[in-house]
């Protein structure tokens, strides 16, 4: 989450290190150098503090809530005929909510997920989460955990939480590996695997897994995968950036980054029709898929990726006349959308 949103200051926990000999100072400059680090958290909140009193805005969530508002209205003012019906009900549906379960969906959306635990959702604005989770999942934006989620939810886990499910199913885990977070996940991704792989130690289920699993853990829930494409893709649509998101609203509004100011004036769409939209969407993942080979290392998979590019280029359509399948031949249409289609995508990864 944003670390610069306005409301109640953030408790933040911080472990400093130091170098062997600085652990020689004198008592008096130990006691100097604490009294500096709390003075500067002291400073750090009650800039917070200020700024979020100054601008009369409540929690962040809130800020979030009211500010995707302005995103959704623009949306499909602008670009509503690329959204599906299914995309454009969902938008309501979430409209529809109470603040406190929109205020939750967009704090997760904000969050490193996919999997969150529900005794962590905590904010101000939300209050008791059980409420809004029920509303959220009733309403098809959020999902609770099942089986087949059983190995993305062992990734939440710690090293002591890991060692406890395992005692508690009396699984052979134990020696020197059982010490390295590696070797315990790899120990249950062979539980875990896929139908036609060999079958899990003994008699033990996936359910009996995932119920260990949740035993520790406590509830989980997650975005769905409707809710999480639709997020994306209105954000994107607001911002024609993958760059930008939701918590530039937030950092605009402290003051903390300035834009000039100018009277917009958008005379078309960044896509002419719903099919270019997801022939650059389809490109953006090839790139992602690229991207991630070469972190990987893994020159097969990148070579996969790169062959929609390849075909791309053989077939010329980097090359048709000013893309005029494209939003830049619309009337008010500008060259710089050219960037927005999936031939421009193609030529950047090649």
């Amino acid at each position: 989450e944003d670390p610069t949103a306005p409301g109640a200051p953030t408790t933040i926990s911080v472990q400093v290190g130091f170098p062997p000999d600085m652990l020689l100072l004198s008592p008096r400059r130990q006691r100097g150098v604490r009294g500096s680090l709390q003075k500067a958290a002291e400073a750090a909140a009650d800039n917070l503090a200020r700024q979020g009193r100054r601008l009369g805005l409540g929690g962040s969530g809130e800020c979030l809530r009211s500010n995707f508002q302005i995103v959704m209205d623009t949306v499909r003012e602008h670009d509503g005929h690329l959204l599906s019906a299914d995309e454009l009900a969902l938008m309501t549906t979430l409209e529809g909510l109470p603040r406190s379960a929109q205020c939750l969906f967009l704090r997760l959306y904000q969050r490193r997920g996919p999997w969150f635990r529900e005794d962590t959702l905590e904010y101000p604005e939300v209050g008791p989460p059980a409420p809004a989770i029920h509303q959220l999942q009733a309403a098809g934006l959020l999902q609770p955990a099942a089986v087949s989620d059983c190995a993305a939810l062992i990734q939440m886990l710690t090293i002591p939480e890991l060692k406890a499910v395992a005692a508690g199913l009396e699984l052979p885990l134990g020696g020197r590996d059982a010490a390295h977070r590696d070797a315990i996940l790899a120990f249950f991704h062979r539980i875990t695997a896929p139908p036609g792989c060999p079958p899990p130690v003994g008699s033990m289920t996936q359910e009996e897994l995932v119920g260990a699993v949740l035993m520790v853990a406590g509830p989980c829930c997650a975005l769905t995968g409707h809710a999480s494409l639709l997020m994306a893709r209105t954000t994107r649509l607001f911002f024609m950036s993958e760059r930008q998101d939701l918590a530039r609203f937030l950092v605009t509004n402290l003051g903390i980054t300035r834009y000039p100011q100018y009277k917009l004036n958008r005379p078309t769409s960044g896509f002419q029709t719903r099919a270019d939209m997801l022939e650059y969407e389809e490109a953006l993942h090839h790139a992602g898929q690229l991207d991630a080979a070469f972190e990987e290392g893994d020159m097969g998979a990148a070579e996969a990726a790169l062959e929609p590019a390849w075909a791309c280029i053989r077939e010329g359509r980097h090359k048709e006349p000013a893309l005029a399948a494209t939003a830049a031949a619309a009337p008010g249409g500008h060259s710089f959308l050219r960037a927005y289609t999936a031939a421009w995508v193609h030529v950047c990864m090649a």
